[in-house]
């Protein structure tokens, strides 16, 4: 029987990416002591204080593929926001349905295309997560790597060749859980129109490939 986290997984696959960073840092605190008390005559003169630099951001925008090969161009169909109504069918537990808010767009001068993606909280998903998915292309080996995150710690890796028509198959990937055994699995994202989408999860258990989510993406208007 899978374990609580084991199912949390089963359902982040299927949202896209995913993928796909995404988690809290601690702050760190410290205290100096307080030195002695010195009259405005005593203390030392003090530089003007220098305004620090403008911090320089990267544009975040769909339209940004300076630095993107052709193949990457490839994944601009994507750009942009969307809705996901997902239909999920673990292996354990019972059927439910979910949405997902996900943005895709490139970043780092057009070398990546990065998905931010949120559940939504209801009825079944009261714990919703949030996933982060990072998407490049391997010149070398001539297919796309897709790496993703979600704010629960598992992790996942993806390859594929690209684009068959209306139909991307990332063929070869890996489900990183925080326990147990990394787990098979693929993707395949189907363009069911101009501004829709579908993806399809197929999780392998006990060497059988079974379709445990298919999720209807639309592009937000």
């Amino acid at each position: 029987m899978l374990t609580t986290r084991q199912r949390a997984a089963i359902r982040w696959t299927a949202l896209l990416a995913v993928l796909p960073l995404t988690g809290c840092a601690g702050a760190a605190q410290s205290s100096t002591a307080a030195g002695p008390r010195q009259d405005a005559a005593q203390a030392p003169a003090q530089a003007p204080a220098q305004a620090p630099a403008a911090a320089v951001e990267p544009p975040r925008n769909g339209a940004t593929t300076k630095g993107a090969t052709p193949e990457l161009k490839l994944l601009e169909w994507f750009a942009g926001s969307w809705t996901c109504k997902s239909k999920n069918n673990p292996p354990v537990g019972k059927p439910y349905t979910s949405t997902l808010k996900a943005t895709g767009a490139f970043e780092l001068s057009g070398n990546w295309f990065v998905w931010n993606s949120q559940e939504q909280p209801g009825p079944q998903v009261p714990h919703p997560v949030a996933f982060k998915g990072v998407w490049g292309y391997d010149a070398p080996n001539k297919r796309y790597v897709t790496s993703h995150f979600d704010s629960t710690g598992i992790r996942a890796l993806q390859y594929g060749a690209g684009w068959k028509g209306d139909v991307l198959d990332l063929t070869e990937g890996t489900l990183f859980l925080r326990e147990g055994r990394p787990q098979p699995f693929r993707e395949i994202f189907t363009k069911t129109g101009p501004d829709s989408f579908t993806d399809d999860m197929r999780f392998q258990m006990g060497g059988t490939w079974h379709t445990i989510i298919v999720a209807d993406c639309k592009r937000d208007r």
